[in-house]
């Protein structure tokens, strides 16, 4: 089995350094689902090749340092491709949730609420922990359960949507999440040694590097040709200069419909504040160029301007009496 981890790690470590070079800008989840993957795959050879349990386990620690983290790199993955903004108070409750169940996981070396004993043996050439599950094993499953979970109601919005642009894109993950979900639950069923997951991890990630080099281009091209027939934040023939703002505090403006704003249109107000284009805020905030333009949209509307430049005219006017 060690050769099978192995393989499997050196492949990850490859789709990393791909990654990096060539789709980091694509879309920044996938750095760190691909680093996530290499970590777990690591984690699962060096159990495979440790020497003693103190060494084994911490390999098992180092696993499961990527594994938590996996579902939620996936799902705003997803959620991206599927044109979804997930609020940012959601994110982080997706993470906290992640940094507790890697603590209860992890536990095995003060607490038996996890691993109520635990040893290892040599299957073959391979070593492998023998445990003995405790009470809150079970809270790790029931994670993973609700991350596939997660994933199947964002892909099921977006065919409710019915988005002509977004139903291809729901179909391709969901052939990946469908894949992830029967490797998961073979491997639970027939309760084997081998982590099968780290072969699951891979194919995700090959299928996600196909989507981006193929399909991805596709539609941002799409986009773009419907934002050029789109009219833009202000007229061709508008030629006076904008004059744009740097550490302001939002709250501090005295502007009439401001309180009206929410957490997400006072980020994206901020950034156009500072002189940001829609494409920036964008890739700043994890999102598409068209949910920016609809924030854009709503924050012209409640504060009664019809442009960037009338916005900026009167920020100018509150700022300076």
């Amino acid at each position: 089995m060690s050769i099978w981890y192995g393989i499997a790690c050196v492949i990850s470590i490859v789709l990393l350094i791909v990654c990096t070079v060539f789709y980091r800008k694509e879309n920044k989840w996938l750095f760190w689902l691909f680093l996530a993957v290499t970590v777990t795959d690591f984690g699962y050879f060096a159990l495979s090749v440790s020497p003693n349990l103190r060494i084994a386990m911490a390999a098992n620690s180092f696993a499961y340092c990527g594994s938590v983290f996996l579902p939620i790199f996936i799902l705003m993955i997803i959620a991206n491709l599927c044109r979804l903004e997930v609020p940012r108070r959601i994110m982080l409750s997706m993470f906290c949730v992640a940094f507790v169940i890697f603590v209860i996981a992890t536990s095995g070396w003060y607490s038996d609420v996890y691993y109520t004993a635990v040893d290892i043996a040599q299957v073959g050439k391979s070593t492998v922990l023998v445990k003995e599950y405790g009470v809150l094993h079970p809270v790790y499953k029931m994670y993973i359960i609700a991350g596939l979970l997660a994933m199947i109601g964002v892909l099921a919005y977006s065919f409710v949507r019915r988005n002509d642009k977004n139903i291809g894109v729901s179909i391709y993950l969901s052939v990946l999440v469908a894949i992830n979900i029967g490797i998961w639950f073979g491997e639970t069923i027939f309760n084997s040694r081998f982590e099968f997951l780290s072969v699951s991890y891979i194919i995700t990630e090959v299928l996600l590097l196909l989507f981006y080099s193929i399909v991805s281009r596709l539609i941002n091209q799409l986009a773009a040709q419907d934002q050029s027939a789109e009219k833009d934040e202000t007229t061709d023939t508008d030629t006076e200069e904008i004059i744009y703002f740097d550490n302001i505090n939002i709250e501090d403006l005295d502007i009439s419909g401001i309180e009206l704003l929410s957490d997400r249109e006072r980020d994206v107000f901020a950034l156009m504040l500072s002189g940001k284009k829609r494409k920036d805020i964008a890739e700043m905030l994890y999102v598409s160029e068209s949910t920016i333009k609809k924030h854009s949209s709503s924050i012209y509307k409640k504060l009664r301007v019809e442009n960037k430049k009338e916005l900026m005219k009167k920020v100018y006017t509150a700022v300076n009496g």
